[in-house]
């Protein structure tokens, strides 16, 4: 394909699904053997940067970032990778093997009905959770902000009365619990069905709220 449309200029970068694997740098050597192309192994610090330097373009505008003190996490499918920036400068960048793959997984293979394992999950996130609160012990910020896959897109659907700003879609604790809520009374084929949510979404949404 890179033939066929003429490309000369090739970057291969991975994130938290090939960081965290066991076998990673097997998956990096047969990749550059079958096909010539090196990949850059991407760290939680490497995201963030890239993270920071989208958003202070995109928002150069109307939110100056590098103004603030911010909280940036960035929700994947195998991690939630955070970031304390002041004013335009890391000061903790911080790793959590907990994206909405891993919890839909987990989740998979845990015994019980649905509360009881929605209730596991939230108490192994608490643990989770625990460690990043001693990190930031203290911190104040102003804003704390979430990039997602695609999950905002679909929140109106569930929250109708939440409107998305022409930059962000502003979640209070409320209306997490509102979300929450009305999944938890739902199958991921009945959210599929009832809010036009696509399925690979829905499988994943509850894992989203919950983080």
């Amino acid at each position: 394909k890179l033939k066929e449309y003429d490309i000369t200029q090739v970057r291969v970068v991975a994130t938290s699904a090939v960081r965290e694997a066991r076998n990673n740098d097997m998956f990096v050597d047969t990749v550059l053997r079958q096909t010539g192309l090196p990949v850059e192994l991407l760290t939680v610090g490497d995201v963030v940067y890239y993270i920071d330097a989208y958003l202070h373009h995109k928002l150069r505008k109307t939110y100056p970032i590098h103004a603030k003190k911010a909280l940036i996490a960035e929700l994947g499918t195998g991690s939630l990778d955070l970031s304390v920036m002041d004013k335009g400068f890391t000061q903790i960048n911080v790793g959590l093997s907990v994206g909405t793959l891993v919890l839909k997984e987990m989740a998979a293979n845990l015994e019980g009905s649905r509360a009881e394992v929605n209730e596991a999950l939230a108490e192994y996130l608490e643990k989770e959770a625990q460690h990043l609160r001693r990190m930031l012990a203290g911190a104040d910020f102003d804003d704390v902000i979430l990039i997602d896959e695609n999950y905002s897109a679909h929140l109106r659907a569930i929250l109708p009365r939440k409107q998305a700003t022409t930059l962000f879609y502003q979640l209070e604790p409320a209306d997490v619990d509102e979300l929450l809520a009305a999944l938890d009374a739902r199958t991921a084929d009945g959210v599929t069905r009832e809010f036009g949510i696509p399925a690979e979404a829905a499988e994943t949404m509850r894992s989203y709220a919950l983080l």
